[in-house]
């Protein structure tokens, strides 16, 4: 824009020069071309910036890491009035990361009435991010005249991670399901067995058609299944290494796989972490894939804060232990405990380890 200033000055004052030495109407008319219509851009580029409205939109809510993600800008005018030239800066954070350092894009936008510019980048992390238009640079048709302006617009993203599958394959038979007896006399939970009459069963469970047939009083087993449920403790505490977004990756990715591995499995799992701003601890409930991208989306949108893994497992210990659920503690730092089962995202292989559960469910 400086060069084509520089340039219209040259003319400008050239054109002057030559009516000043030849009194002509075919220079003087140039010279008031050189004058009017740059003046008339300029009211119209006036008009058009003041009336500008910008829209952002991002087709993809969901995402996974190192994904294609497309963003889309429009501006829109309420005056019948175009823009020459729009080039927008746009900034990606994650709003768990300490510092809120942003990635940066830049794009130009196009010359319509209802403008759209696209835009694309690919997220490096696992997180919400928060995709915001911090400037928009506007020009004139020719490019003479141009400013700056600052909008408030933004959109977030959920970039969830991808999760690990076992490499075994379930035959045969599927896994039972656990039942807890009952010799309650008006039980009317499932019955699981028939067996041989013990003393202090109660009379109303003996199958008397059976017993009949045979020398031993037979009785019905009663019970009820035994709701069996994984917790999953994890650590959003935050480290004070350059590695921090890295490690935090490989700890939603784990959280991640360990979940759809029980959820594939239909075990009911429970997902525990402490959000440090609430100052409580929020339980994440996950039965089905859909449950479990909506957990993955609320754990990434927890701020992380200082020994938030301590906090979960203390709530753990102290609420749900005693439940008798069993509990993996995901972290990224170095933590001990023996009431709980330590995965430390830097020192175990993540495959190794769904292998490991799927042979225990």
């Amino acid at each position: 824009m400086r060069k084509r200033r520089l340039l219209y000055i040259v003319c400008l004052l050239g054109v002057f020069w030559l009516n000043v030495i030849y009194v002509e109407y075919q220079f003087f008319l140039l010279l008031v071309l050189l004058i009017v219509v740059p003046a008339i851009s300029g009211v119209l580029f006036e008009l058009a910036a003041n009336g500008l409205k910008l829209y952002l939109n991002i087709p993809q809510k969901e995402v996974h890491p190192g994904q294609l993600v497309t963003v889309c800008i429009k501006a829109v005018n309420r005056h019948v009035i175009f823009l020459g030239k729009q080039q927008f800066q746009i900034g990606v954070v994650y709003l768990n990361t300490p510092g809120n350092e942003k990635e940066m894009l830049q794009c130009d936008g196009v010359t319509e009435k209802v403008q759209q510019t696209m835009a694309e980048f690919s997220p490096k992390h696992c997180g919400i991010a928060q995709i915001d238009i911090e400037k928009v640079f506007l020009q004139d048709y020719l490019g003479l005249i141009g400013t700056q302006k600052n909008f408030r617009g933004s959109c977030q993203l959920a970039v969830l991670p991808e999760p690990v599958l076992s490499t075994r394959i379930r035959t045969g038979m599927e896994k039972q399901q656990e039942y807890r007896y009952s010799a309650v006399a008006d039980d009317d939970s499932d019955i699981l067995d028939l067996r041989a009459f013990r003393p202090g069963d109660n009379l109303n469970h003996i199958h008397w058609n059976l017993s009949l047939r045979t020398d031993d009083l037979i009785v019905r087993q009663y019970g009820e299944q035994i709701d069996v449920k994984k917790v999953i403790l994890v650590d959003l505490s935050i480290l004070n290494t350059a590695q921090y977004r890295s490690r935090m990756d490989a700890v939603y990715t784990a959280v991640a796989s360990i979940a759809n591995l029980y959820v594939e499995n239909e075990v009911n799992t429970l997902i525990l972490a402490w959000n440090g701003q609430k100052q409580s601890a929020e339980y994440l409930e996950v039965h089905d894939r859909t449950e479990l991208n909506r957990a993955m989306i609320r754990l990434m949108q927890i701020p992380c804060s200082s020994r938030a893994g301590e906090h979960a497992a203390a709530v753990y210990l102290k609420d749900i232990e005693a439940q008798g659920q069993q509990a993996l503690f995901v972290t990224a730092g170095s933590y001990e405990n023996n009431k709980v089962r330590i995965v430390n995202v830097e020192k175990i292989q993540l495959q190794e380890l769904i292998d490991e559960l799927w042979e225990k469910i």
